[in-house]
């Protein structure tokens, strides 16, 4: 009967050892499937943040092609008023001598006393 009782008891240490040992190793298998988990979610979060980074780059790209079309338009209307200014200086000239041809050509009148 003794023997019995020991044997039972053996039986149960071993069941119970197992259990322990299944126990731990579901623990385990939870711990790596959780840390599995969170690297997912980490890559997710460092491929937003490289996505983000690469849209402020272009948009970055993108203000400053703008300040060299606002520059590049800045300058042509530059250019434009140098020629009008040019143009108009002429016209004075032109102008002037057209004046000075008029004196000219009054000086050269017969004048009436």
């Amino acid at each position: 009967m003794r023997q019995f009782q020991t044997e039972r008891s053996r039986m149960r240490q071993l069941e119970t050892g197992s259990s322990r040992k299944r126990q731990l190793r579901q623990k385990a298998q939870d711990a790596l499937e959780r840390v599995s988990s969170r690297q997912k979610a980490q890559d997710a979060i460092e491929r937003v943040s490289s996505r983000q980074n690469a849209l402020e780059r272009v948009s970055s790209r993108q203000n400053a092609y703008d300040a060299l079309e606002r520059d590049s338009s800045r300058q042509n209307a530059y250019d434009a008023l140098e020629g009008v200014s040019s143009r108009q200086n002429a016209l004075e000239r032109v102008s002037s001598r057209q004046n000075a041809l008029e004196r000219v050509s009054s000086d050269r009148r017969p004048r009436m006393l």
